[in-house]
């Protein structure tokens, strides 16, 4: 096996060497700060900018950040000696940040099927004969370090991605009994509109009435919600809906003399 790596930093066709500057940091632990991201890859050269994101909202660090380099000297140096470190429950990932670009947009594939004992190497090996990968990552198991048998392989171009999955999807690596799947990596699909609740209505035997435990009563507004005693009629309200909190608060009777 070869002992050097298949990935290096690249930046997109056409992209000045200014850009190649600029990092992006993932996967960084979420007590990390800003303070503390450019002291680390402040060793590697002098920095112009250090950006960590947030959520803006709660201000907590989503788990990446941009450093700027002033140079692409410095940048090159940073991800050979970060790439891959641990820090705390983590191992970070540092690349080249590269803007959005349709030639590569979607070249990010899923691996799945892989076995325990293949390594980000051993698949970075197999991968790299079909484009310049960016990155490449087997999932671990942040407790026991142990592989979840699943991949990212990051390629510079959607083309050389999907020339991989042509190739390599189903097929069984040398040394492996299984074959792996590979696909291209996509989003979630969120919808755009929460579900409408809706209220059912169902006929309640006026002996199936809600029994009221002792010395407490149901506030005036909650009968006819739940139960109409003169039609038998009952209202099921789901239990995650607001108003089935407000509608099951009580308040302890008065009793004289206490």
């Amino acid at each position: 096996m070869m002992t050097s790596s298949p990935i290096r930093p690249v930046s997109p066709p056409g992209e000045s060497s200014s850009n190649q500057c600029n990092l992006i940091v993932n996967y960084l632990p979420h007590t990390m700060s800003q303070a503390e991201i450019r002291g680390l890859f402040s060793r590697a050269g002098t920095i112009d900018a250090c950006r960590l994101i947030k959520d803006k909202k709660t201000g907590q660090s989503l788990g990446y950040a941009f450093v700027r380099y002033q140079s692409p000297s410095n940048a090159l140096r940073a991800i050979h000696a970060f790439n891959g470190l641990r820090l705390q429950n983590k191992t970070i990932k540092v690349s080249i940040a590269r803007p959005r670009s349709s030639r590569i947009k979607g070249a990010n594939v899923y691996v799945s099927g892989l076995e325990r004992s293949m390594t980000s190497h051993d698949l970075a090996q197999l991968f790299s004969p079909f484009g310049t990968l960016v990155s490449c990552r087997v999932l671990c198991d942040e407790c026991t370090g142990l592989s979840r048998g699943v991949a990212f392989v990051l390629f510079n171009l959607r083309s050389e991605a999907e020339a991989a999955i042509s190739s390599l999807n189903g097929v069984v690596p040398v040394g492996c009994k299984l074959p792996i799947r590979a696909k291209l990596a996509t989003q979630p699909t969120i919808p755009s509109t929460a579900p409408t609740l809706r209220l059912m209505t169902v006929a309640v035997p006026p002996s199936a009435a809600p029994s009221v435990p002792p010395r407490m009563e149901i506030l005036p507004f909650q009968l006819p919600a739940l139960y109409d005693a003169s039609t038998g009629l009952a209202t099921l309200i789901p239990i995650n809906h607001q108003m089935a909190l407000v509608a099951t608060r009580c308040q302890p009777l008065a009793v004289p003399g206490e």
